[in-house]
């Protein structure tokens, strides 16, 4: 039979159902929340790990991989196969990627991804109520599409369902001010006056049994709990999407499991739902993925561990003099003896210095290795995250780095698909807004400007499911001036200067003003106090423009390559774990260790 919201009986099992599927799905809760500490460390505060963390790998790794996969906003590309609506797929591009922009969208992108990197990113879209507009005596609500995080501490799904197409429901519970929930006009009159504030007893335990989340209790001190004083009273409220039913229920978490809904309706935005779930290594037949951050937690754990064992005993190192004896006077002066002095010894041998603990060499080694290894099933972080090069010559880095983009390719791919989702449901509320009318910046493709464009209800072509929305996949990492300066001389001298004379053939002149400006740009040189710009030049007598260069028919070039020794942080590595295992070094590992890494 149907779900019937109506239904004492069918609102039971319903809430019985959730409330499984949350005991269900506390393992991934806690296991995360083990995470985070390990991030954060001892010292973010008095709910951090207890334990010192004196090499912090695992926030390491986060923020590579956040850097690598969700930088910047994402750049919003529109297609469509019907030649009538080109222009409105140009309009469009411009309006969502003007909305990102003004809206951060970049912010929640980066926080999701960074939620996925410890367990799972969740990302619910919707409408947000900004008022109301009275048109010929008739208040029209005013909305706004919105893009936020929900954490994993208030997330809920089904956890009978093997797969995300096949769940029965989802949702996160949230807490709002009591008053405001009970005047809400969009809420079941009866439901609502039966709400009740949420009670911090037991130190904050929710309405179904459970402790608040300890990740948002990182930043409050140990003694937070019943005694903290709130500025106002708030309830618990639990919002819950069922896609087979196109049904979106609201209920209060402190309200009997049968009580009436506060609000039950028909769910008429994009057919994905409300809700988008991004993970990197999926689980055969599960739908809670695998995280980066727990493949790497036992490294990150162990390589701490060895870590302090070596500082402990650096810290109980000893080194003291022995002596005989019969030799009391002469180690007396060696007691008052300055460094550099010299002073006459009988008996050498009766006073010695003596050495007692110390860093184990086979523990050093072995902590080394750790390293490398935490690096190496990261995906090569040491190249992902630029920490130094790690070969003898740039091409081979640029190989090296090439390999290791692979490995991060598959994350940038999910992330992509992530943020198109998200984005082509926050498009859909804006096309579908009959109010909206806004004026957007539109980029004149050469013209480095942009034109400002009406957007409103009259101005929509076709139909929104028309035009295809994909993100530009290279639009999310980081690139930063240097990289572009250093892409754009690659480009010039691989596929304009040999070219010159064919393209001015073609009709096609070098801008070398702008080119020299931009490059200025990046490197962050104005160039005009270097160069005097005159303007554009005057054509030749002969009709050509002065900016031709007359190429030599023949030219000769002299390649020579200089070896300069130079050593990598990798290769130190291995030559230090030789030597502290007792093997032997050849003259050339011994000059490595003493040159710098570059």
């Amino acid at each position: 039979m149907p779900f019937d919201p109506s239904s004492p009986k069918d609102r039971r099992r319903l809430r019985s159902a959730v409330e499984w599927s949350r005991k269900e799905l506390r393992t991934f809760r806690e296991k995360r929340q083990e995470l985070v500490r390990k991030y954060v460390g001892a010292h973010y505060s008095d709910r951090g790990d207890h334990r010192r963390m004196p090499v912090n790998l695992m926030e390491m790794a986060i923020n590579i991989y956040a850097r690598q996969l969700a930088a910047n906003n994402p750049q919003v590309m529109i297609e469509t196969q019907n030649q009538k609506l080109k222009s409105g797929a140009a309009d469009l591009e411009a309006e969502l990627n003007y909305c990102l922009r003004k809206q951060k969208f970049s912010k929640t992108l980066y926080a999701s991804v960074v939620d996925a990197l410890f367990s799972v990113g969740i990302v619910k879209t919707g409408l947000h109520y900004e008022g109301a507009l009275n048109e010929y005596g008739m208040e029209n609500p005013v909305t706004k599409p919105f893009a936020s995080c929900v954490d994993l501490d208030d997330w809920v799904h089904d956890a009978s369902a093997n797969h995300w197409e096949s769940i029965a429901f989802c949702g996160h519970r949230y807490k709002v001010p009591l008053d405001y929930a009970k005047e809400n006009e969009y809420f079941n009159q009866k439901a609502r006056e039966d709400l009740k504030a949420y009670s911090r007893d037991d130190g904050g335990v929710y309405a179904d049994g459970e402790k608040s989340s300890e990740i948002e209790k990182l930043s409050r001190s140990e003694g937070w709990g019943e005694d903290a004083d709130a500025f106002e009273d708030r309830v618990e409220l639990t919002e819950l999407f069922l896609p087979r039913y196109r049904l979106v229920v609201t209920f209060g978490n402190e309200q009997g499991s049968s009580s009436k809904f506060l609000s039950e309706q028909q769910w008429e935005g994009p057919d994905v739902g409300p809700y988008h779930m991004l993970g990197f290594s999926p689980v055969p037949n599960n739908i809670m993925p695998l995280s980066p951050g727990s493949i790497l937690r036992d490294l990150h754990e162990l390589a701490n561990s060895l870590f302090c064992k070596l500082a402990d005993q650096a810290e109980r190192q000893k080194t003291i003099v022995g002596y005989r004896g019969a030799a009391s006077e002469e180690a007396e002066r060696v007691q008052k003896a300055a460094d550099g002095e010299m002073y006459r010894m009988d008996n050498p041998e009766a006073v010695r210095e003596f050495k007692f603990g110390g860093a184990d060499q086979v523990t050093m080694a072995f902590l080394i290795q750790s390293k490398d290894l935490f690096s190496y099933l990261g995906g090569n972080l040491d190249v992902l995250g630029g920490l130094g090069p790690q070969s003898e010559t740039a091409t081979q880095d640029k190989l090296i780095a090439a390999g290791a983009s692979k490995r991060i390719s598959d994350m940038q791919d999910r992330v992509v698909d992530f943020a198109t989702e998200i984005v082509r449901s926050i498009g859909w509320y804006q096309w579908e807004d009959p109010l909206i009318d806004m004026q957007v910046p539109k980029p004149i493709p050469g013209a480095g400007r942009s034109l400002m464009i009406p957007v409103n209800a009259g101005t929509r072509k076709g139909d929104y499911y028309d035009y295809d929305i994909t993100i530009d996949p290279y639009s999310m990492v980081h690139q930063s001036p240097a990289s572009k300066l250093q892409m754009m001389t690659e480009l010039f001298q691989a596929m304009v200067a040999p070219f010159v004379q064919q393209l001015s053939a073609q009709g096609i002149e070098i801008n070398f003003e702008s080119l020299l400006k931009k490059c200025g740009k990046y490197a962050n040189v104005d160039m005009n106090d270097v160069l005097t710009f005159a303007g554009v030049t005057a054509p030749s007598a002969a009709g050509g423009s002065s900016h031709q260069r007359s190429m030599p028919s023949y030219t000769h070039r002299v390649n020579e390559r200089v070896n300069r020794p130079g050593a990598t942080t990798r290769g130190k590595d291995q030559i230090m774990m030789q030597h502290l295992l007792g093997g032997a070094l050849q003259d050339a590992q011994a000059g490595a260790m003493t040159r710098p890494v570059g």
